[in-house]
């Protein structure tokens, strides 16, 4: 199967341009102390696992998960005799 070619082309408005600016000075603060702390060759083997990680393809569909009921106490002692 051919991979996705779809694109879509996005403006920000000029408070998301600041907002971006914000938000990206923040992240690249976090990411330096990320990498101080990891070093800089472990990250990268981690980001290589997680891209790994993000092409896998599941093998089946995800099941849904089994509907969970609530017991109440009156069900619990039910139960127990």
């Amino acid at each position: 199967m051919a991979a996705d070619q779809r694109r879509l082309h996005l403006t920000l408005t000029g408070e998301g341009i600041a907002l971006f600016g914000r938000v990206s000075i923040e992240a690249e603060r976090i990411y330096r102390d990320i990498e101080a702390r990891f070093d800089a060759r472990r990250l990268g083997k981690l980001f290589a696992l997680l891209h790994e990680l993000c092409e896998l393809k599941p093998a089946e569909p995800p099941r849904p998960a089994p509907a969970r009921t609530r017991r109440t106490a009156k069900s619990k002692a039910a139960k127990g005799r």
